[in-house]
């Protein structure tokens, strides 16, 4: 049994500036202080075969190779704890071209507390040498906006990076 808890204490701060009728700028800033804490039961491997346990009720366990590797719970706990300070930003400048018509570009810079497996798997086998990582993650986004009195229309290509992306395999004989 795993458990994770997390509180999730952000701050935002967004400015919007007119530099002028056509041209508006938007900034933006979070700082982020995440706190993790969990623990799991660690594990064991043990082989049933003498343990005194029946398959069905009358056979034992020295009937089969299925449990003689197998992972038991009911060690010990492990208990952790993880804190996560990040600051991620977004910057944009929108033009209108006419009533109509309009511009614009925006590039975020932004961050994930990493996953519940990533947390096990680190503080299962820790490696304070290589601390566990955020995902980050860059997007660009550059768009055309289109206005009329009955609908609107807008165009928005973006480009986004990741970093650090955690996967966890699970294997199943």
């Amino acid at each position: 049994r795993t458990q994770t808890q997390g509180s999730l204490n952000d701050l935002y701060v967004n400015l919007d500036y007119n530099i002028t009728d056509a041209l508006s700028v938007n900034g933006g800033l979070r700082y982020s202080h995440d706190y993790y804490k969990g623990n799991f039961v660690n594990t064991t491997t043990s082989n049933l075969n003498n343990s005194g346990l029946t398959t069905d009720g009358s056979h034992g366990f020295n009937t089969t190779t299925a449990d003689d590797n197998m992972s038991v719970l009911g060690n010990k706990y492990t208990y952790w704890n993880y804190n996560v300070d990040k600051v991620s930003f977004t910057l944009a400048a929108n033009y209108k071209i006419n009533r109509e018509n309009a511009v614009y570009a925006r590039f975020s810079n932004g961050f994930r507390s990493p996953n519940e497996e990533a947390y096990y798997n680190y503080f299962s086998n820790p490696t304070p040498d290589k601390p566990l990582k955020s995902v980050t993650t860059n997007q660009l986004e550059v768009g055309y906006k289109y206005y009329s009195r009955t609908f609107d229309v807008a165009v928005i290509p973006f480009y986004s990076t990741l970093k650090n992306l955690s996967f966890t395999d699970v294997f199943s004989d």
